[in-house]
């Protein structure tokens, strides 16, 4: 079914029935076509990958292998995408502390996968997962080696362990380089990581934009990094409001951003055009039917993959 400008809102009503009707029959061969209002070059597919329920906060993925990660880090949940299974689940220490507003420091909010491993012998690259900023207003980085209980030949995955093994701190937050409420994208191939960030005071005047920044990512071996305004490569502001944005992923120079939650009245997927630094589309997914709130977004099978604690959506560009 094909969605055009001069249509869109008689159409949608129908497109919502047409997808809540293909959740529930969980018919996940069948794949919906749309084509958002004079974006013929954003055209998408999008279909319904699992109905799996794992609650988490974030996610990442390597190869056929999804990591989910919850709040304060105190699980973590290895899956199978191939085999839509899961392998694992591990319960780590809960990292306990309040960022500088007072809520969990250690929120996890947006993993990522990096291209660098920490040993040749490793057989999942290291992992970075943004957290809150501390009571220096710096927003920080933890970068961890993740390993299953036995590697090599016969990989176990029936148990992981996950090492910290660098900490990398954003610069302080100011009104210039708006890094208050901080996440980060490692982008492959080219040994960078973006940030998508927002000024986080209680003016909601900067509530209003969102702030994309780039940095080189730093040398592993440097156990504590800590980078100041001189380190941004790049930046740029573009013309939406970053709240409520959590899981993103970069491919084919395009970062993905999903946003939002049912009773804030609003959920999108953000498609962000690094090269031409503005956005191509914000998808809104809540009028396609879609109510679940955005947690993780990873590539897999050339597929931007949106996890839900109720499942995972994914979307072919």
């Amino acid at each position: 079914m094909r969605i055009h400008s001069q249509s869109m809102n008689k159409q949608r009503i129908v497109f919502t029935l047409l997808f809540l009707l293909y959740i529930s029959t969980s018919c996940e061969n069948d794949i919906i076509d749309i084509v958002f209002p004079d974006e013929e070059k954003n055209s998408f597919s999008c279909n319904l990958f699992t109905t799996e329920f794992i609650t988490h906060q974030s996610a990442a993925s390597y190869g056929d292998y999804c990591v989910f990660i919850t709040n304060r880090r105190s699980s973590l949940y290895l899956y199978n995408l191939k085999t839509k299974s899961l392998l694992c689940e591990e319960t780590l220490r809960p990292a306990k502390g309040l960022d500088y507003w007072g809520y969990d420091l250690y929120h996890c909010n947006q993993a990522t996968f990096g291209e660098d491993f920490y040993s040749e012998q490793d057989v999942f690259p290291l992992l970075y997962v943004s957290q809150r900023a501390n009571e220096d207003r710096r927003c920080f980085i933890e970068v961890f080696r993740i390993q299953p209980s036995k590697e090599g030949k016969d990989v176990d995955y029936s148990s992981l362990s996950a090492t910290l093994v660098q900490t990398i701190y954003l610069p302080k937050m100011n009104s210039d380089n708006c890094l208050g409420n901080v996440n980060c994208v490692i982008e492959k191939g080219s040994q960078k990581m973006y940030t998508y960030s927002r000024n986080n005071n209680n003016d909601e005047a900067n509530y209003g934009y969102c702030k994309i920044s780039c940095f080189d990512i730093p040398d592993v071996d440097i156990r504590e990094v800590v980078l100041n305004d001189s380190d941004i490569k790049d930046s740029f502001m573009l013309d939406c409001s970053a709240v409520n944005m959590q899981g993103g992923c970069i491919n084919k120079g395009y970062l993905y951003i999903g946003q939002g939650y049912q009773n804030a009245g609003y959920i999108f997927l953000n498609v962000i055009n690094l090269k031409e630094k503005k956005i191509d589309n914000r998808i809104d997914l809540l009028a396609m039917g879609i109510q679940w709130e955005p947690e993780g977004c990873f590539i897999y099978n050339d597929t931007v993959m949106l996890s839900t604690a109720s499942g995972i959506i994914g979307f072919k560009f």
